[in-house]
């Protein structure tokens, strides 16, 4: 005869084994469903390696209620300037994959300042990043405080030619687009012009309208408001045609000056190894906000022409700037200051 205290028992593992099956079987479905959940659950960060004022910053407010609508959730912009983009850019490169930070290459971070930096690289722009979409492309342009007497980039260089060492160029930083571009106007018209590092855009910007430096290198998105209101007056646009923002400034090729036609491209880019469907997300997102009527007018409006691509394309496009700017930067001889 089976004793009732083994039924019992025999009874409680059975319920504990049936309760057991059913917590695994509940883990299972709850595992399962987070992994069929759609990309992305929560907001996604943006870093922008940048002061916020500047045009970097501008092109990624301009798109992200666009952007964020297209994906159902906030993209955060955080702007984390230093070192010519290099603490911004590089936090970014060591980030999760995970798809929810993402931040805004270029130019000045993905090709000026490797070519800069070539013998203590803190990161590979091919293999540290998966790159997502290009955004637009922008020109600079030369300024100087309106009391400065020349009233043309010749005259300015013939001024400065006059008086070598005396008068002093603004940048965003060093290391930037703008130092570059500097100093490689120094280079092909052989001016002797002291360069003048500022932690940003708008820090530069307000240094030359306050007379504080004499001339600036910077982005005609910025320069249209002072030169419409008198208090900078512009010179030149580097690149092959004149700035639809700013139609009356000639081009350096116009005023006889070659060697300059240089416009300089924003694009954002994920770390390393994020997945291929998250990438895909995130770039139909991003070319459905570019190709948004408003989005489109406002960046126009700020001097940039709007640029689209697949993944595939702004990883050719990256790898193919990162040696024509390396050329630039040797051409120039632009050294981080």
């Amino acid at each position: 005869m089976v004793r009732s205290s083994s039924i019992q028992e025999i009874s409680l593992f059975t319920r504990l084994a049936l309760a057991m099956l059913v917590a695994a079987y509940a883990f299972a479905l709850s595992d399962s469903a987070k992994a069929q959940q759609p990309y992305p659950e929560k907001s996604i960060r943006l870093i922008v390696p940048y002061v916020a004022g500047g045009t970097p910053d501008f092109i990624v407010r301009a798109i992200e209620p666009a952007v964020s609508s297209q994906l159902g959730q906030r993209l955060v912009i955080d702007n984390r300037p230093g070192a010519g983009g290099l603490i911004g850019t590089d936090l970014a490169a060591k980030s999760s994959a995970d798809g929810y930070t993402l931040v805004l290459g270029g130019t000045s971070n993905f090709c000026i300042l490797p070519a800069l930096q070539a013998r203590n690289k803190r990161f590979n722009v091919m293999e540290d990043f998966s790159h997502i979409a290009l955004l637009a492309q922008a020109q600079l342009l030369v300024v100087s405080h309106p009391s400065l007497p020349a009233n043309s980039v010749n005259e300015l260089i013939k001024l400065a030619k006059s008086h070598p060492g005396k008068l002093r160029y603004a940048s965003s930083g060093n290391g930037t687009t703008p130092h570059m571009l500097g100093e490689l106007f120094k280079n092909v018209t052989g001016l002797n012009v002291q360069h003048v590092p500022y932690k940003g855009g708008p820090q530069a910007w307000t240094a030359v309208v306050s007379g504080e430096v004499e001339l600036l290198i910077g982005q005609v998105q910025q320069a249209i408001p002072h030169a419409q209101t008198g208090r900078v007056r512009p010179y030149a646009v580097f690149g092959a045609k004149r700035s639809n923002s700013l139609p009356k400034v000639p081009s350096f090729s116009e005023a006889g000056i070659q060697g300059l036609e240089i416009a300089i491209w924003y694009s954002i880019a994920a770390p390393a190894k994020t997945s291929t469907e998250i990438v895909n997300v995130l770039n139909n997102a991003i070319n459905n906000a570019l190709s948004s009527s408003e989005v489109d007018a406002r960046l126009n409006k700020g001097g940039l022409d709007i640029l689209r691509s697949t993944p595939e394309e702004a990883a050719r496009f990256t790898q193919s700037e990162i040696p024509r700017w390396a050329d630039a930067v040797r051409i120039s001889g632009a050294k981080v200051d």
